[in-house]
């Protein structure tokens, strides 16, 4: 009798230790987006804000693609964009992307400091 609870304590303390090790649903990369410029440009009657960024793996995996959300806030209002890029980065390094948000009107400039700013991101 004792060597049965023996072996069914043996048994739990298995299938909990397994269950606590085991990855539940798919491990996503992690990364960090930071906006290191942004510039307005005029073109064909419209003005839009231009931003540059870059994109750094800070996890374990690769990320093969993401998608970065910014708000950009203007004299008249705020604009909200997302950039979706396919790209390779290997654990540790970083890339540098643009995305653009053109204005609804050409007469607006950027007010906000910093002129766009990260709001959301997420990598696969």
């Amino acid at each position: 009798m004792n060597a049965s609870k023996a072996i069914a304590a043996g048994i739990v303390a298995l299938g909990a230790l397994l269950f606590a090790t085991c990855s539940i649903g798919p491990a996503y990369p992690t990364g960090k987006a930071t906006v290191i410029g942004t510039y307005e440009q005029d073109y064909a009657g419209e003005r839009s804000l231009v931003i540059q960024y870059r994109v750094d793996n800070t996890g374990t995996t690769v990320i093969e693609s993401g998608t970065v959300s910014f708000k950009v806030g203007t004299d008249a209002r705020e604009y909200y964009a997302s950039s979706s890029k396919a790209y390779r980065i290997l654990p540790g390094h970083e890339v540098y992307a643009t995305a653009g948000v053109t204005y609804r009107v050409a007469t607006e400039t950027a007010t906000a400091v910093p002129a766009a700013e990260v709001v959301d991101e997420f990598y696969e």
